[in-house]
């Protein structure tokens, strides 16, 4: 077996621990042993992915021990990794930024009453997120879309427990996000159900040269709309909702999670997986004009909310908006698109996780009641 084949032997370890133990059981009387779980499965497959990245010289094809899967003329599924600049980049930034929200959840979510199943849905989700963007075969590719969907679906309702009008706007909040991304995700089918048709074959490598048609690319970038929260499809994530129904229901550490290491990103590197297989020029205005849109819309209505987190996550919104929009335009676009990415990245999962705090030492996510908050003897 490779050093890619361990990174994910190690955190599927750690999910299937967490399940034995039960993920819906009563509350623990301690959160060390998921926390230590989730955290060694973490770090095992950072540290792996770290020295694929040392090692890394040019883009290349690691075979998996698992061959062949399906084969029917010349469409084949097989467990293959794809190893470029841009997978391993977003593999190591994922892995890492999981590590240190596990490490911050130690004290963030103590004594939570489900936190067994939050460490389930975290390494799952780190799951999910690296073998999305590692997978040689498209098809993979949507296994791995799906699963970090469904992970997102469980962290954006964690707290469905807690009573009265907060635990149902949790559960309908992971309800929204999941089909909202699936309404997009038939985009993702309708690509590869065409690729299929016209026997393209489904490898990323092999999609590196040729060019994809008009329908076919809309299709995939539907889908990407969706995850990277691009306008109209940006309402999972934060909107003027009246009933207050978003991703910013779950935990601040979630938020962090989807904004910074996992969710969001995948749809950025779908589509720039699509500008390296080489788009019409139709689509190409259709990408720039929905980067540029969401970057208005998403600022502009960062101007009429006090929510902290909501304000963070239209945030995420408008950098996303203009990494697409780079995408759509430049090129230089891979390079620049994913600079940014790396830095949103960053800058986001701290803020994400600095702004818990302040939601912890205020009691409430107005950010006019948070005033001289950091002089109080709270602080």
């Amino acid at each position: 077996m490779n050093l890619i084949d361990y990174s994910f032997i190690s955190l599927l370890v750690s999910i299937v621990l967490l399940v034995l133990i039960g993920f819906n059981s009563k509350p623990m009387k301690s959160d060390l042993i998921p926390w230590l779980l989730s955290l060694i499965a973490t770090l095992t497959s950072s540290t792996l992915l770290t020295i694929i990245a040392l090692t890394y010289k040019e883009p290349y094809i690691e075979t998996s021990t698992l061959q062949t899967w399906y084969k029917i003329d010349a469409i084949q599924v097989s467990l293959t990794y794809y190893i470029d600049p841009w997978s391993i980049s977003l593999a190591m930034l994922s892995s890492w930024l999981t590590v240190l929200i596990v490490v911050f959840s130690k004290f963030y979510m103590k004594q939570d009453e489900h936190i067994v199943r939050y460490y389930f849905f975290v390494t799952t989700f780190l799951f999910g997120m690296i073998f999305l963007v590692l997978t040689d075969s498209l098809l993979l590719v949507f296994l791995g879309w799906e699963l970090v969907g469904l992970c997102s679906w469980g962290l954006i309702g964690h707290y469905f427990y807690k009573p009265g009008n907060e635990g149902k706007k949790a559960k309908l909040s992971g309800q929204k996000a999941l089909v909202t991304t699936g309404f997009a995700d038939l985009g993702f089918i309708i690509g590869l159900y065409y690729l299929i048709l016209n026997s393209s074959g489904l490898s990323i490598q092999h999609l590196l040269s040729t060019n994809l048609t008009t329908p076919i690319a809309l299709a995939f970038f539907l889908a990407a709309i969706g995850k990277s929260a691009q306008f109209p499809l940006h309402i999972w994530i934060s909107s003027t909702d009246s009933r207050d129904l978003d991703a910013m229901q779950g935990p601040t550490t979630v938020s962090a999670l989807i904004h910074a290491a996992t969710m969001v990103n995948a749809g950025i590197y779908l589509t720039t997986r699509l500008i390296q297989f080489g788009v019409p020029h139709e689509v190409k205005l259709v990408i720039l004009y929905t980067g540029v849109i969401t970057v208005l819309y998403a600022g502009i209505s960062a101007l009429g909310t006090n929510d902290i987190k909501r304000v963070l996550a239209y945030s995420t919104i408008s950098q996303l908006g203009y990494m697409i929009s780079v995408l759509g335009s430049s090129s230089i676009a891979e390079f620049s698109s994913l600079w940014h990415l790396i830095n949103h990245a960053m800058f986001k999962a701290l803020l994400f996780l600095n702004a818990g705090t302040l939601i912890h030492l205020t009691h409430n996510r107005n950010m006019r009641k948070m005033q001289g908050v950091l002089r109080s003897s709270k602080f």
